[in-house]
């Protein structure tokens, strides 16, 4: 009876991120890691520390997948025993990693964990693309990566992060995608994580056609391809126009959230806002979401949002870009701003 009770109070939550270390290997002008644009804690957690939350997890949500994400998290010492350990608990494993750094030897022992799914970025098919975003000359590591973990049998997502330098290559890198045996797209519009970000976003005329584009290439090849930053449907009507396209909108704290967990314990709503609500090892998980600025995020809605016939189904967009870029969560998201005068509402 009493382990009846126990499930009927534990939070309907399933999804996790864990940013299980804050290094990485490449520099990306895109990155909207929270530590890299203000002032934030640092660390690393030792293993049993991580399998401490798991099981904390496990007892008050209903936790059946964990993201594993960083900073890059194959430098994270203890990765591949993390990894075990959670498949052991029977949760299922996403895995985002840059690829570069995926050898045939590291490809075996990562597939090895029953992934469920890697997500790799491959943000142009150019190599002088892939350094001008990256900041890395590792183009050839990282298609190596994708094609170590394809010889294994993993399933790899490629994730196109827009950005105006970028954006014109999408059709020639959605092809090779396909070439190295991608299983679907990713198409994010860049979600800025600090102001001088904004300036690396793709025009509204822009990403339009490259939506265009992805619908159709999305029918005729069969090819699955998701939205998951979202895009206004004041702006841009996905549901209505690309019906081919799959896409999401902010979960705003709600069942569908996925809480992130930092490299040193820290609980944030999402992984792009850098407010922390509490220490998952000082504080039980449902004593820490019950917190103002959760509240406050959940029902917070940007003046221009607010009489839209659209607004609770995108809820204004993403507010903690808003946050990081214009200092609170109540101004609009950095790409409806930037577009809003070109809007026709549909």
């Amino acid at each position: 009876m009493s382990l009846i009770k126990s499930q009927k109070r534990r939070n309907n939550l399933k999804h996790f991120i864990f940013e299980v270390t804050q290094e990485c290997n490449q520099n990306c002008i895109f990155c909207y890691n929270v530590w890299k644009h203000n002032e934030y804690p640092k660390g690393i957690l030792f293993l049993d520390e991580w399998k401490q939350i798991i099981l904390k997890l496990k007892n008050e949500t209903k936790v059946n997948l964990i993201s594993i994400s960083g900073g890059e998290p194959l430098l994270y010492p203890d990765v591949f025993e993390l990894l075990e350990f959670i498949r052991n608990e029977k949760i299922k494993i996403n895995f985002l990693t840059n690829g570069s750094l995926i050898d045939e030897k590291i490809a075996e022992r990562l597939t090895d964990n029953n992934i469920s799914l890697f997500e790799i970025p491959l943000v142009s098919h150019n190599k002088k693309t892939h350094l001008k975003l990256k900041g890395t000359n590792d183009f050839d590591k990282v298609v190596e990566g994708i094609a170590n973990i394809q010889s294994f049998d993993g399933r790899v997502i490629t994730a196109f992060v827009a950005t105006k330098y970028n954006i014109a290559d999408l059709q020639e890198t959605v092809e090779f995608a396909i070439a190295l045996g991608s299983s679907g797209l990713m198409f994010n519009r860049i979600n800025p994580g600090c102001k001088k970000q904004i300036e690396l976003m793709p025009t509204l005329d822009q990403l339009n056609n490259a939506l265009e584009l992805l619908n159709d290439f999305s029918k005729e090849y069969q090819y699955p391809v998701s939205c998951s930053i979202p895009i206004q449907p004041c702006l841009n009507n996905i549901e209505k126009n690309y019906r081919n396209l799959s896409y999401g909108y902010c979960p705003s704290g709600d069942e569908r959230s996925y809480y992130t967990i930092d490299s040193v314990g820290n609980v944030k709503i999402c992984n792009h806002t850098p407010t922390i609500l509490g220490n998952i090892l000082k504080d039980s998980f449902s004593k820490i979401i019950k917190n103002d600025f959760v509240e406050h995020f959940k029902q917070v809605m940007p003046n221009d949002c607010i009489s839209c016939v659209h607004s609770q189904k995108c809820r204004g967009g993403c507010k903690a870009a808003a946050q990081v870029c214009y200092g609170n969560l109540e101004k609009n998201d950095p790409f409806f701003e930037e577009n809003k005068k070109s809007r026709d509402i549909l």
